[in-house]
């Protein structure tokens, strides 16, 4: 039938017919090309899309190319293999429920009508071709009868986390197990953080200050509030922190400290600051030991007397424990006497000599053991008790009493002694060890002093016999040269020390002719014998001869 000889009706059918002819050809054009967009996107796409059944014993249906950059398969070789084949066996479980979640899921759909979400992401672990184990992140969907999966590798975002996990690990251990005090604070200086270490330090648990800022009080005594507040603000610009200052502990105890600090950086940014508190009360008192020994050792080699030697021990002393009551006893074993050459004490001035072999005192007992000791009343009336010790001297009932021995090798030379009649617990056994330390010390230095007054009295002896001697007498070096001379020399020879002084005796100023080899013979018998007596003729100052009687030993 011609066109024209078409119904109006009929031309309308047609053209309706022709109208959907055309729909469907435009959308199987746009099911090609739309097609071809997400083969292209499956293709190029770094992260790995796959396509498996739609059941409980999945088969990979497809597989993108991106596979073989990421767990080193051809896409071929996955075909139709099951990828519960490639996951870790600790990790199947947690796919099998997100299986059975979709085949649910796809089964309401089919009774209601219905489209429920699907959509499911999880991780697991895939072994490469080379069997080393990858994390995966897979996003999956329902296609149809077929499971949709985007996969991405975070195996190095894995390992980075992991890096960064065990670092902070690290860093937490490190900070939490230093022997040193720390405290993490920000950049306001509030504690974010404190070491095990700052807790036996300070006394202060992180609960008790977590929050507080650390220049407000915290462990800063009054007068080192505004010091903490600068030596923030300097931590703040950039400037190195090392410092020693004094810090306060919980309990309001004072005790020197060095402070260093340094910032925290993360991500390249500052993130707040770590201080390090180390405590040195140790080295300090070492320090002001040392200062102390040293100051003992000069004046022992100075030109003071014994007694002010005692002063400056007494004196030195009381910088490092209180020496209020204090006092040197010296033994003198041959003499078998205790003496008390300097004493200071608030109730007792009677400081008798002692004998030293029948004495039971508690100075006697140091003497003689050559050991420290630290006696409290309770243990002063033990030793009582036991026939130890006698009471000698003045004591209360708070007693306290610290003694030490001084000796130098294995000698014992005298002790040293402090005590207290008011505080019992003024000293401690640390005391001891201290008192027990520097006692040494103060022992040389004054057997030093002792024999430099010793070899002094003695020297004065010397002169004092030299010059009042009834015999004349003469002074020579080794070569014979006068040092000096007597007055009762002066009186037999006529010559005065500074005319003699220095001269040669035997260049004939006392020797008559024929008698100066006679002279110098006598000489080297007193250098090499040590002593001659022997009678010949000498000469005086104006010319006069006489007989002598010369003796000479060598000093």
């Amino acid at each position: 039938m011609k066109d024209k000889e078409k119904t109006k009706e009929q031309l309308q059918n047609e053209l309706t017919e022709l109208r959907k002819k055309i729909a469907k050809l435009k959308a199987a054009k746009k099911f090609v090309k739309s097609e071809e967009i997400y083969r292209l996107i499956a293709e190029n796409s770094s992260d790995v899309i796959t396509l498996q059944d739609f059941n409980l014993q999945a088969r990979y249906r497809y597989v993108s190319p991106s596979v073989k950059d990421t767990v080193g398969y051809e896409p071929e070789e996955l075909i139709g293999k099951s990828p519960f084949k490639f996951i870790h066996p600790d990790d199947k479980k947690k796919l099998l429920p997100i299986l059975k979640n979709y085949v649910n899921t796809k089964i309401k759909k089919l009774l209601t009508g219905k489209e429920f979400p699907t959509t499911r992401r999880i991780e697991f672990r895939f072994k490469d071709k080379e069997g080393n184990w990858h994390y995966i992140q897979n996003t999956g969907n329902t296609i149809g009868n077929q499971l949709l999966f985007v996969s991405r590798d975070l195996t190095e975002i894995k390992k980075t986390e992991e890096a960064l996990r065990q670092s902070q690990e690290e860093f937490i251990s490190i900070f939490k197990n230093s022997p040193e005090a720390l405290v993490y604070l920000d950049e306001k200086a509030n504690i974010l953080d404190i070491s095990y270490r700052f807790t036996e330090l300070f006394g202060y648990t992180l609960e008790e200050i977590k929050g507080r800022n650390i220049d407000e009080g915290t462990i800063h005594p009054l007068n080192k509030i505004e010091e903490g507040k600068r030596l923030s603000k300097n931590r703040v610009e950039g400037q190195s922190l090392n410092y020693e200052t004094v810090r306060k502990k919980k309990d309001g105890t004072l005790f020197p400290v060095h402070i260093s600090s340094a910032p925290v950086i993360i991500n390249k940014k500052k993130n707040g600051f770590i201080s390090v508190y180390q405590d040195i009360t140790k080295r300090k008192q070492s320090e002001k030991i040392q200062e102390i020994l040293y100051a003992i050792s000069k004046a022992a080699g100075s030109h003071i007397s014994l007694n002010e030697l005692y002063k400056s021990i007494h004196q030195e002393l009381g910088a490092l424990i209180d020496a209020t009551n204090f006092f040197i006893g010296l033994v003198d074993e041959k003499e078998n006497k205790i003496s008390f050459p300097y004493h200071v004490d608030e109730k007792d001035d009677d400081f008798p000599i002692l004998n030293f072999n029948e004495s039971s005192s508690i100075t006697a007992w140091v003497l003689k053991t050559g050991q420290p000791l630290l006696l409290t009343q309770k243990k002063f009336g033990e030793m009582i008790d036991k026939g130890e010790l006698n009471l000698i001297g003045t004591g209360t009932d708070k007693s306290i009493w610290l003694g030490s021995p001084l000796k130098i090798g294995d000698k014992t030379i005298g002790a040293i002694a402090v005590q207290s009649y008011t505080n019992p617990e003024l000293y401690s056994e640390k005391d001891i060890k201290l008192l027990e330390f520097v006692s040494s010390q103060v022992a040389t230095a004054i057997e030093r002093k002792q024999t430099e007054e010793s070899l002094r009295q003695s020297q004065q002896e010397f002169a004092n016999l030299f010059k009042n001697s009834p015999e004349a007498l003469v002074y020579l070096d080794e070569n014979s040269n006068i040092i000096n001379i007597n007055p009762r020399f002066t009186e037999l020879f006529g010559y005065t020390l500074d005319k003699v002084k220095g001269r040669n005796l035997n260049n004939g100023m006392i020797h008559p002719p024929g008698k100066t080899e006679e002279g110098k013979n006598l000489d080297k018998i007193a250098l090499s014998k040590g002593y001659f007596n022997y009678e010949t003729i000498r000469k005086k100052k104006d010319g006069t001869l006489f007989p002598v009687s010369i003796s000479g030993s060598n000093i």
